[in-house]
């Protein structure tokens, strides 16, 4: 045989040996892997790994099976591991682990399946010690060695990527008592895949997370301090999660926030830490059916009040493109938002823009639809020392709803007052800047009730203290009705019975500037108002309204008794149908009331300084009065020292007193003038009156008033009867000068009115003859008439009893 076929054939042999022993390799880990699932061997291996564990920490541990299905999946059920003080570790019902086998011939655990049911956790310190220790103590390197060894050199390599975890009814518990903080998490069922894990810089990845029907719980009972070496940083990336039915519980010393989700998709959430700051971003989140609630501890809580720092959502639904929180910024781009918070807001939808830091609240491009109100503006609310919301840069383009849902958006008055307006609507534009202490309005456009309407540019102050209120306002539209007036009108202590009562106007329209407060109100205002009304009936008036113009100032506006002016009266035109409610048969008013000049004190002593113009059937009478007026607000005591002067119309004058007593007596020259002065209040006065009848002659009068009793001194002279006498048989009694007592009672002249008289004339000419000393005497009760006179001149001598 040829060298060169001895060497092929020993090349041969040597090639079939290692083929023989490689096979025989291979046969022998497949039987090893094969006798790994056996019953028996898997029994054998379940008892050796628990007395082992036992010995190595000392405490009792017990493993129920450990199971091997080849060639990938590893199965433990039954474990259980104790403390040195006799309480469960850990817990575990079944824990399965599948694995790359290919992977291991690189010299990498690749985990591809882990799956865990029935477990619980329990992890505690206090002193600085834990019921973990020994865990870590037992599997620590020897002590002695002083040689450390570097764990990350192993050429084993852990990979986490793409696998896919399963928990299911899993408890874990961690309590630290020293940092005084809790970690509790319950999970009925999860499901997730890691599609990234970087454990060097601890950066996940994970893809389809599904949790329902759990409780996580994160406590921190201390304030968080910073240290000087910051926590490793970490990240997270969640792609498509799916969460139903869970509780989360997040609360520090600095907030919390509590959130039942019944139903939240997330199509995307990042969370990273570096140098101990946190931050969150999310995409894509919805949520139904869901709780909500944020409390900062710091805020002083405001029932039947919305409060940004102390919210409480039920059933919560939202569509939120956006979401984030970093730097104790949270950020939420809202496509929709709705639910009902423990205030009294329902929430039917709000679509917005929100940012809220530890100091502002901002809404923008804010459109919401909360009870029966819609908002459509931008909100930004500052917190102020006092861990309220009190300064605000609105613009509101539009806010339509009820007064009782104001209340319950604005931070809280110190008195109830508006409370009583909670049912009247209102509407409301335009822009707002400051504090309640001091709020900048611009282009405030606001209507109320049935029929109020104010726009006006300005100022306001001290919102919260109705009392101490300030303005400074230009008012270009100010317009407002009898109804609504009374409603204003109730906030006080006022009984509704008493504002029925009091004489207000169908309507009211002025313009003008108001600045000052309620101590001291300045004001310049013009306008028109519609006639005055009683009563609980609210009817329609036509005819035209009275016009003013006035300017001056009022003090202690919130208090009527105490209320006092200093007031110019530029215009007060006011036709006769402005007065309707007090005409009657014998009372005619005139057809245009005109009056200007001051009035300058309280309600309780009003000094006046008016002129009066009364137009009555194309003729102008004229009367002013300066003094003291009391008690306006109470007609029953009214009281009065003042001087008048006047020129009175005929037809001024026959428009006050009924036509039977009059017209068929008396001729009254075109004007009387009238001036005197008169004293005491409506039940108890006394006055002088001096009438001059227009060439006709001129009666003065001095009398007192006690009640419905009157008494009076009157003196005539000069008087041309035949131009005041109706009666033709006196046409030859042309002069009179007489003087006389009158008393009398009531003043239903023609009516009820008892009238008693007596007097003498001091001259008498009738024709050319002159006499003197006549004395008559008459008593008028009703229409009935009865009386004499008396000449004792023995030219006439006359004696005549009626």
């Amino acid at each position: 045989m040829s060298e060169p076929l001895k060497r092929n054939s020993r090349g041969r042999k040597v090639l079939r040996f290692f083929l023989y022993c490689f096979g025989t390799l291979i046969l022998l880990v497949a039987l090893l892997f094969y006798a790994l699932t056996l019953p028996s061997v898997q029994q054998r291996l379940t008892r050796t790994a628990e007395t082992f564990l036992q010995k190595k920490l000392g405490t009792r541990v017990e493993v129920g099976s450990i199971r091997v299905q080849f060639p990938t999946t590893v199965t433990l059920d039954g474990f259980l591991l104790e403390d040195q003080h006799g309480d469960t570790l850990a817990q575990i019902g079944s824990l399965g682990v599948s694995i790359g086998m290919w992977k291991l011939l690189s010299q990498t655990i690749e985990l591809q399946n882990i799956t865990l049911e029935d477990a619980r956790v329990y992890l505690h310190t206090k002193d600085s010690i834990s019921n973990y220790d020994f865990v870590v103590r037992a599997f620590a390197a020897d002590s002695s060695s002083t040689k450390s060894t570097d764990t990350t050199a192993s050429p084993w390599k852990l990979q986490l990527d793409l696998v896919v975890m399963q928990l299911q009814r899993v408890d874990f518990l961690m309590q630290d008592d020293d940092a005084e903080n809790t970690t509790q998490a319950h999970i009925g069922t999860a499901k997730t895949t890691i599609a990234k894990a970087d454990l060097k810089n601890l950066y996940f990845e994970v893809d389809g997370l599904s949790l329902a029907d759990s409780e996580v719980k994160l406590i921190q009972k201390k304030k968080s301090l910073k240290n000087s070496k910051p926590d490793p940083a970490f990240g997270l990336l969640l792609k498509n999660g799916d969460i139903k039915c869970t509780h989360l519980f997040y609360s520090t010393p600095e907030r919390t926030l509590d959130a039942n989700l019944a139903k939240t998709k997330i199509d995307e959430f990042r969370l990273r830490s570096a140098n101990d700051v946190m931050s969150i971003q999310a995409q894509g989140i919805q949520v139904e059916g869901s709780d909500v609630a944020y409390r900062d501890p710091e805020v002083v809580t405001t029932p039947g009040h919305l409060n940004a720092g102390d919210l409480d959502l039920t059933q919560l639904d939202a569509n939120l493109p956006d979401f984030s929180f970093q730097n104790d910024t949270l950020f939420i781009q809202a496509n929709a938002l709705s639910g009902n918070d423990k205030s009294g807001v329902i929430l039917h939808s709000l679509q917005a823009t929100i940012r809220v830091t530890p100091g502002s609240i901002e809404l923008k491009n804010a459109l919401a639809s909360l009870n029966h109100t819609n908002i459509d503006g931008d909100v930004l609310l500052f917190k102020n020392h006092g861990a309220t919301f009190d300064r605000m840069q609105v613009q509101l383009r539009q806010v339509k709803g009820m007064v009782g849902d104001l209340i319950v958006l604005l931070p809280p008055s110190e008195n109830s007052a508006l409370a009583k307006l909670h049912d009247m609507p209102y509407e409301v534009s335009g822009r707002l800047n400051g504090w309640l202490d001091n709020l900048q309005t611009s282009n405030i456009r606001f209507r109320a009730g049935t029929g109020t309407v104010a726009n006006f540019t300005g100022s306001v102050q001290r919102l919260t203290e109705p009392t101490k209120l300030g303005m400074h306002l230009n008012i270009s539209q100010l317009e407002t009705n009898r109804k609504d007036l009374v409603r204003w009108m109730s906030v006080g202590d006022t009984p509704m019975d008493s504002i029925l009562a009091q004489p207000l106007p169908t309507y009211l329209i002025a313009s003008g500037k108001v600045n000052g407060n309620m101590a001291s109100l300045q004001l310049s205002l013009q306008g028109k108002v519609g006639a005055l009304q009683t009563g609980p009936d609210f009817p329609n008036v036509d005819g035209p309204p009275l016009e003013f113009g006035i300017a001056g100032t009022l003090s202690d506006v919130n208090d009527p008794d105490r209320l006092g002016m200093d007031l110019q009266i530029h215009q007060l035109d006011a036709p006769q149908n402005f007065f309707a409610f007090l005409a009657s048969k014998d009372l005619q008013l005139p057809d245009m009331l005109q009056v200007t000049g001051g009035l300058r004190g309280t309600l309780a002593a009003l000094n006046t300084d008016l002129k009066f113009n009364m137009l009555r059937g194309g003729v102008t009478s004229q009367f002013a009065v300066k003094g003291l007026l009391n008690n306006i607000r109470t007609p029953k005591q009214l009281g009065f020292d003042v001087s008048f002067d006047g020129s009175l119309a005929r037809q001024e004058i026959l428009g006050y007193l009924p036509d039977s007593v009059v017209n068929k007596v008396l001729h009254l020259p075109a004007f009387t003038q009238v001036n005197g002065h008169a004293k005491g209040t409506t039940k108890d006065a006394a006055a002088n009156i001096k009438l001059g009848l227009g060439g006709w002659g001129q009666i003065r009068m001095d009398g007192t008033l006690r009640d419905s009793s009157y008494q009076m001194d009157i003196v005539g002279q000069n008087l041309l009867v035949n131009k005041l006498a109706v009666d033709t048989t006196l046409r030859p009694l042309k002069t009179v000068g007489f003087t006389a007592k009158v008393s009398g009672e009531g003043f239903q002249f023609g009516k009820t009115a008892s009238i008693q008289l007596a007097g003498k004339f001091d001259s008498l000419i009738w024709d050319n003859l002159i006499l003197r000393d006549i004395t008559f005497d008459g008593d008028v009760k009703g229409k009935r008439f009865s009386g004499g006179i008396q000449s004792p001149d023995e030219r006439a001598a006359v004696r005549v009893r009626a």
